[in-house]
């Protein structure tokens, strides 16, 4: 059986926003984004109501890997009453097609919107940064990296490890390895990764070399284990630390800081999946956060109102969609035939006393406005303030 998906592609202009100054090589280059969209051949005439998702790929992740969780999801989804209209992923601009799009005006200083990550922080964060950083970018030729590839990647779904041999490296030169090797003759050219491992580590932290500290905390709240005066606050280089410093720290990343402070006050309906090897997940802090969720300002209810839902994967570990390809599709599809179900009640719960009502009648008060201004006079209201 071939590919369920017709793919089209897709070349844009990323957001212009750059948030830190050396985000790009020049201020005003406007970054292009490499997008696929995945539409069912089974849905070629997509109705309202068919489900549209838009997804986002995994750091050093080209987009094509998550093809295989696409082709089981749209199979389970097929078989529970849920029609797919299309899948849309984009490689962001520093990685992937995007990345090599791009590689002539990347700079050193990303941002990143806030999101959850599995980074656990401390030692775990500053072995996998240097890791990362000395890891292997070059080999003689495709074939090669392949072949070393197969024992990092032995827990991966075989068609997801297919995926990274087509998309996962580039031909040399590049703009960071630019020297032409000589080759003998129908030698295969030697080959280095889609995202250049800077690009990768880059996106796991920022520089704070001076230990610039939370605006608005003391040096003694801002500071763990040791004592030191912090230097004023830069709102050009370091404007947004996050967090106490500990001993000897000189790199940060607010963004999913951030988002565990924020997820009391998400909306919509979230799903969590997480590998039981995860060490997240073995800590319990997965759960937790899912726990949080929604249950704020402004949140959906959270678990108690079964809008959020938490599911672990057993002998899975951070990569869950690329290692357990089946599960992950299985358990997404559920939760995505529940929520299809709600958004349908909610529609018609909108629309009950709605449609068919009078344009005129649709812009002025409803009748229980009225009451409540007539009672207005009685009301006490104490305020909190």
């Amino acid at each position: 059986m071939g590919f369920p998906f017709q793919i089209i592609e897709h070349v844009i202009e990323g957001q212009h926003i750059r948030e830190y100054p050396r985000a790009t090589a020049t201020p005003d280059f406007p970054l292009k984004l490499c997008i696929k969209q995945y539409q069912p051949l089974n849905n070629l005439d997509p109705q309202p109501g068919d489900v549209t998702i838009v997804a986002v790929h995994g750091t050093g992740y080209p987009k094509e890997l998550y093809e295989p969780l696409w082709e089981d999801l749209l199979a389970y989804t097929a078989q529970n009453g849920v029609r797919i209209c299309g899948i849309w992923i984009a490689d962001v601009t520093n990685q992937g097609a995007s990345g090599i799009l791009n590689e002539e005006h990347l700079g050193n200083d990303l941002f990143i919107e806030p999101h959850i990550t599995e980074d656990s922080g401390g030692q775990d964060v500053v072995l996998m940064l240097r890791k990362s950083s000395l890891k292997r970018d070059i080999w003689p030729s495709r074939a090669e990296a392949i072949d070393k590839a197969r024992g990092l990647f032995k827990t991966w779904d075989v068609r997801v490890f297919q995926r990274w041999t087509e998309f996962g490296y580039r031909d040399l030169p590049t703009a960071i390895y630019p020297g032409s090797p000589t080759l003998a003759k129908d030698a295969p050219p030697p080959v280095t990764l889609a995202t250049t491992k800077y690009q990768e580590t880059m996106m796991y932290n920022r520089m704070n070399v001076q230990r610039h500290i939370q605006l608005g905390l003391s040096d003694r709240d801002a500071h763990l284990g040791d004592e030191e005066s912090s230097p004023p606050h830069d709102a050009l280089e370091v404007p947004d630390m996050l967090g106490p410093l500990a001993p000897g720290q000189q790199c940060y990343r607010p963004e999913s800081i951030l988002a565990a402070k924020l997820v009391p006050h998400i909306r919509p309906s979230v799903l969590y999946i997480s590998g039981s090897r995860s060490p997240l997940c073995r800590a319990g802090t997965h759960g937790q956060l899912a726990r949080k969720t929604g249950t704020g300002f402004g949140g959906s209810g959270g678990m108690p109102y079964k809008r959020v839902r938490h599911v672990v994967v057993e002998h899975a570990s951070h990569s869950v969609p690329q290692e357990q390809v089946d599960a992950t599709a299985s358990a997404v599809g559920s939760w995505m035939q529940e929520e299809v179900q709600r958004w349908r009640e909610n529609q018609a719960r909108i629309a009950s006393g709605w449609e068919g009502r009078p344009l005129r009648e649709k812009s002025m008060f409803p009748p229980e406005w009225l009451e409540i201004m007539d009672n207005l006079p009685t009301m006490v209201i104490k305020s909190k303030i």
